[in-house]
C-alpha cells in the first residue's frame, strides 16, 4: 500500500458505482430512504446531495463497516483517501489532516470484526501512521 502521484493504492474489484449501489441497498433495507436516494442520486450526477460528497462517503463507510463489508470498506477508503490526497495538493492541509485522522475512528469502529481489522484498517493505519506521519486525533 502506498501513495503514488495517482492517488492511494488498494485492490479493489468492483467500481464506485457498485459501490455506491450496494450502500444505497443496505440504506434501502434499513428503511433509510433519503441515505439511499442520496447514494443512488449520487450515480446519476455525481453529487452527493446537501450533506456534501466528504460527508456522505464518511457516513457511508460507516456503513459498510457495520456490514462487514471488507470489499466496500477498501473501495470507499480509496476514494476517501484519495480525496485526501487533493486536498493536499490543493493546499488545504487542514481538510487532509482531517480526513487521514479520520481513518482512526473508524479503524476503532472496525477492531472487533477480525477480518476487517485485519484484512484492511491494520495496513491502512500503519501507512497513515508510519508513512505519512498523521498522529491519532487527541481523544482518541
Amino acid at each position: 500500500m502506498r501513495m503514488d502521484e495517482k492517488g492511494f493504492k488498494l485492490n479493489i474489484n468492483r467500481p464506485v458505482v457498485q459501490l455506491l449501489f450496494y450502500l444505497g441497498f443496505c440504506y434501502q433495507q434499513q428503511d433509510q430512504f433519503d441515505k439511499t436516494i442520496g447514494c443512488w442520486a449520487h450515480i446519476r450526477t455525481g453529487s452527493a446531495g446537501k450533506k456534501g460528497g466528504n460527508a456522505f462517503a464518511w457516513a457511508s463507510l460507516g456503513l459498510a463497516i457495520s456490514n462487514g463489508d471488507p470489499e466496500s470498506v477498501r473501495g470507499l477508503l480509496y476514494v476517501l483517501l484519495n480525496r485526501a490526497k487533493a486536498h493536499t495538493a490543493a493546499g488545504r492541509n487542514d481538510d487532509a489532516l482531517a480526513d487521514f485522522q479520520r481513518v482512526y475512528v473508524y479503524a476503532k469502529m472496525a477492531e472487533s470484526n477480525s477480518e476487517l481489522w485485519d484484512s484492511v484498517f491494520r495496513q491502512v493505519v500503519a501507512w497513515v501512521t508510519d508513512e505519512l506521519g498523521i498522529p491519532e486525533p487527541k481523544g482518541q
